[in-house]
């Protein structure tokens, strides 16, 4: 594990792979919250995470639902991923 400057070094110099968990409902509501951290923080998203380095997918999406939503054991229900760039104003600086 990296010490904290140490990861923040990486942040700063290295695309990050995440996760978005889109949690719905029965009436096809989306659960969103408001973001703490950057990027984006103070704004309404959906819950997430990073992947960590030689983790899994299937391990990182069970790691976070446990840690964003406090939920144990559950299985993603669609084997579809989508790929996106999300840059933020709040990290042009990250970019070279």
């Amino acid at each position: 594990m990296l010490d904290k400057a140490d990861f923040m070094t990486v942040v700063r110099l290295a695309p990050l792979v995440s996760i978005d968990l889109i949690v719905t409902d029965g009436h096809r509501r989306v659960l969103v919250g408001h973001r703490r951290n950057r990027p984006a923080q103070g704004t309404w998203f959906v819950p997430g995470g990073r992947v960590a380095k030689n983790e899994l997918l299937d391990a990182a999406f069970k790691r976070i639902v446990n840690n964003e939503l406090g939920v144990a054991s559950v299985e993603r229900s669609s084997d579809e991923l989508l790929a996106c760039d999300d840059v933020h104003e709040n990290t042009k600086a990250y970019f070279r």
